[in-house]
């Protein structure tokens, strides 16, 4: 029997009570969802800022050490009279310098690298360049410090160059090189060891976004960073146009930032008269003058379209030519722009919306740098 005064609670009451407890807990879940969120959000931003940076340090490095390190007649060799930055990947053969969107090559010679003259004259498709044993190879090193796979530059003052890849050392010196050259080279030629790292962006199917890889000289791509949004590089003239710097004699002596031309009176090149070449012509009164657009006094931005309309160097018709504005190239800017690696953080392109309700949106971390070459600050 039940006590008087005393009822159990009514159906509408417990409806009631459920209730209020339903938005009580709606109203932690509420608070909590955030929480959890940043828990994963956090991580996810910490580790795309530490691959943005990673990435960009090493393109950095890079850059600043490009067209440096070249040890044997550096005024007329890579890193001055030759470009050290390309918007092209390096490639051996006959090789037309173009400028190729979110591609940035540097090259430089690392400190010790192995370098020579050739001995005698190659012909075109001549695929062994015999060295003259440079002084300073001691008897006990057979190869000089070149080695098999190694990727070596060919040049001669006034803009020409031809990019290779060695096979095999034989003795005495003697480089197999594994295809053969695009055309023929006299004898004291110079040819040199080279680091070129080419950055590039390819698509990646698997997340939709895309990889930035690396190639070494001419070799196969290796993945550096993914999930990147956007790479794009700006090129940097150096501020007025270049010019031959003359001795106190009067004498030329080099040329700032471009090939030197020969001497008056002296044929290098049948596309080019007597005393010029691809970046400087003679007045009547055998005065030098930049071939190209004069340029302003400061270093400023240079269009990719600038960079594959000529003047060519060596010439037109060679085998391996390049616009002799590379030449004026003294840095780079350049944009990366990481996502974060876990999809449903990252905004879905040109929406702005999240994948997952309740999920907080990480945006791309943008980075902006710009950055000098090396090759001003001269050779080793």
């Amino acid at each position: 029997m039940t006590p008087r005064g005393a009822r159990g609670a009514t159906l509408i009451e417990l409806l009631v009570a459920l209730t209020l407890l339903g938005l009580a807990m709606s109203v932690v879940a509420a608070l909590t969802i955030p929480v959890l969120a940043a828990f994963e959000a956090e991580p996810a931003a910490a580790d795309a800022q530490q691959r943005a940076r990673s990435t960009l340090q090493v393109l950095i490095d890079d850059v600043q050490r490009a067209g440096t390190g070249f040890l044997h007649d550096t005024e007329a060799g890579p890193g001055l009279g030759l470009p050290s930055l390309w918007p092209d990947a390096v490639r051996t053969g006959a090789w037309a310098v173009s400028p190729r969107a979110n591609t940035l090559t540097a090259w430089h010679a690392p400190r010790g690298a192995a370098h020579g003259l050739t001995r005698v004259a190659l012909a075109a498709g001549a695929t062994v360049v015999p060295l003259a044993r440079p002084a300073f190879c001691s008897a006990v090193i057979p190869t000089c410090g070149f080695a098999a796979g190694d990727e070596v530059v060919l040049f001669l003052p006034h803009g020409r160059f031809a990019v290779a890849t060695i096979a095999q050392v034989e003795a005495p010196l003697d480089l197999h090189l594994a295809a053969p050259l695009a055309d023929a080279w006299p004898a004291g030629s110079v040819v040199a060891a080279v680091t070129a790292h080419t950055y590039e962006v390819r698509p990646d199917p698997a997340t939709g976004l895309a990889q930035i890889v690396r190639r070494l000289g001419s070799g196969p791509p290796t993945p550096v960073v993914d999930f990147v949004r956007r790479f794009e590089v700006q090129w940097i003239a150096a501020g007025g146009a270049p010019s031959v710097h003359l001795a106190p004699d009067g004498s030329e002596e080099h040329a700032t930032g471009a090939p030197a031309p020969p001497p008056a009176g002296v044929v290098v090149d049948a596309a080019w008269p007597a005393g010029e070449n691809c970046a400087f012509f003679r007045d009547a009164a055998g005065g030098t003058h930049w071939r190209g657009a004069a340029g302003g006094g400061a270093p400023a931005p240079l269009g990719a379209a600038a960079l594959g309309d000529g003047p060519w160097c060596p010439s037109p018709a060679a085998p391996v030519r390049w616009d002799a504005d590379l030449a004026r190239i003294d840095g780079v800017r350049v944009v990366l722009s990481i996502a974060v690696a876990v999809d449903t953080l990252r905004p879905a392109a040109g929406l702005g919306l999240a994948r997952r309700p309740g999920a907080r949106l990480v945006p791309d971390l943008v980075l902006d740098t710009t950055v000098r070459a090396g090759r001003r600050s001269g050779g080793l």
